[in-house]
């Protein structure tokens, strides 16, 4: 299992709502918006930005109105446990040396214990820790890395981690 953050939004004024919308599209366009009542103008404007809504308050619904918002709500936890099964679950952690022609592609949290020798190639769209030198080829698009020593790829940007400055008690350098 893995932890997901769900951002939701209360909408309460349609024209905050498409300002946020048209300048922060590239952050909100995962989350899902909360309307307080039924508003066809709102609801067709979420729909044309292909983003989540449902309708929360259900007193202004007939008991039938109320069952079809009920099965919205279950499709909109299906689909966010689509997404979450998609980006992969848990964490793998390697105990041994990572020998080089070693390729290793996941979306999920990894974690190494020992040395990444050069010539393996190690991708992951989760999280990666490393506690040993890091000779070989890393890529991580996950929300953080944490690393001893050599270099990585992160979030397409190389970084050689022996030359960042921010280090842990532990001697253990985070990007």
């Amino acid at each position: 299992m893995r932890q997901k953050r769900v951002t939701l939004f209360e909408v309460d004024d349609f024209e905050n709502l498409k300002n946020v919308i048209d300048k922060k599209y590239e952050l909100v366009k995962n989350a899902i918006f909360l309307l307080k009542e039924r508003d066809s103008e709102i609801e067709d404007f979420l729909k044309s930005k292909n983003i989540s809504y449902f309708v929360g308050d259900r007193a202004y619904f007939s008991e039938v109105e109320a069952k079809k918002e009920v099965k919205v709500v279950e499709k909109v936890v299906e689909v966010v446990k689509e997404v979450v099964k998609e980006v992969g679950g848990g964490s793998k952690v390697f105990k041994r040396v990572i020998r080089a022609g070693e390729e290793i592609d996941t979306n999920e949290n990894l974690v190494f214990l020992e040395r990444i020798n050069p010539g393996a190639v190690i991708k992951t769209t989760g999280n990666i820790e490393i506690f040993a030198e890091n000779l070989g080829k890393v890529e991580c698009e996950g929300e953080y890395a944490i690393l001893k020593k050599g270099k990585i790829i992160f979030h397409k940007e190389e970084i050689d981690v022996d030359k960042l400055s921010f280090i842990s008690r532990e001697g253990v350098k985070i990007l």
